[in-house]
């Protein structure tokens, strides 16, 4: 017999709940009803996009998170923070600060520091680069300095 599997809490109420419960390691960036319907279309899709990076192969993790940077263009700035705390609601809490980072619009405190391709072909990367491929080996690169 096949195990049925759960439906995921629906992003709106698992946010409600991360607004009541606040958790030192997510800081959302203000009340939901800042959200307009277009801030709340963008994080439906993002939502669905983060469930496709947590259950993908390179091809598909790597066109998660290019869907997620186009949806981030058409939320306001201010809300963007709902989509980062997605992120744990589709992987964990640990994986923010991983993923974030390489849709993130807002620019690295670093954006000249080097790092080797972390596939072992010693090729080496810029922040400022944000490249998702190594050119070198053709593989996903996202780099040990994110």
């Amino acid at each position: 017999m096949s195990r049925r599997r759960l439906a995921p809490v629906p992003w709106r109420k698992w946010l409600r709940e991360l607004e009541k419960h606040p958790r030192p390691d997510c800081v959302l960036p203000g009340s939901l009803a800042m959200l307009t319907g277009q801030d709340a279309r963008a994080l439906e899709a993002v939502a669905a996009c983060w469930e496709l990076y947590a259950c993908s192969d390179e091809d598909g993790m790597a066109a998660a998170l290019e869907a997620v940077r186009a949806l981030l263009g058409g939320m306001q700035p201010k809300c963007r923070g709902f989509a980062r705390a997605l992120i744990a609601r589709a992987m964990d809490w640990p994986d923010q600060a991983r993923v974030w980072p390489l849709v993130s619009t807002e620019p690295p405190a670093a954006r000249n520091a080097a790092h080797y391709c972390p596939n072992g072909c010693g090729a080496q990367h810029f922040d400022h680069d944000e490249r998702l491929y190594c050119n070198r080996c053709a593989k996903l690169c996202f780099g040990s300095g994110l």
